[in-house]
């Protein structure tokens, strides 16, 4: 299974730099990221090998370039996201996760979702979105770039999670939210 339409969260981005992965990532497939992500007023960084801090190029730069492509969310479609999610349980998602998952809820494109973030992994179950998303390590595996990952980057961390929001939304006897919307 080779994945050619990506949306990356942030973490992803990081991890894929400090793995020395983006360049040819970015290659392989055609890499699009949430708004808010790329227009982040701070920049990016991550540690190398030496442990010096490296600085992440502008990703506005980027989009220019045609290196990556945005994707917005619209506001209707970030209020029905923030209607979707459980109050209860959304908190720390920040906007980019809420965008990023109200871009996959409404697209028509054919993305694969990719993020380390434990917190939007539960909510993948419950958002019908789990079959459209993957780890870091099987992303990279897909496109040819293998690499031993960090943990919260690995299969197995990400199926856990996976697991945990499943054991949240039985418990919670629901059907997939969204789908549910679309049924009328």
């Amino acid at each position: 299974m080779l994945l050619k339409l990506l949306l990356l969260d942030a973490d992803i981005v990081i991890s894929a730099h400090e793995l020395e992965v983006w360049e040819n990532l970015t290659k392989i497939a055609e890499v699009h990221l949430p708004s808010i992500v790329i227009r982040k007023c701070e920049p990016y960084y991550y540690i190398d090998k030496n442990g010096n801090k490296k600085y992440i190029e502008d990703l506005r730069i980027l989009v220019q370039k045609g290196v990556v492509f945005e994707e917005s969310a619209s506001v209707s479609q970030l209020l029905e996201i923030e209607k979707l999610l459980d109050i209860a349980t959304e908190t720390g998602l920040s906007k980019a996760d809420k965008e990023a998952l109200a871009i996959m809820i409404s697209t028509k494109k054919n993305f694969i979702f990719c993020t380390g973030d434990k917190k939007i992994i539960r909510k993948l179950v419950s958002l019908d979105l789990k079959e459209k998303s993957v780890s870091m390590e099987t992303l990279l595996k897909s496109c040819g770039l293998e690499r031993a990952v960090p943990d919260k980057r690995s299969e197995k961390y990400f199926k856990r999670w996976l697991e945990i929001g499943a054991v949240d939304f039985v418990t919670q006897g629901k059907q997939p939210k969204h789908k549910k919307r679309h049924a009328k």
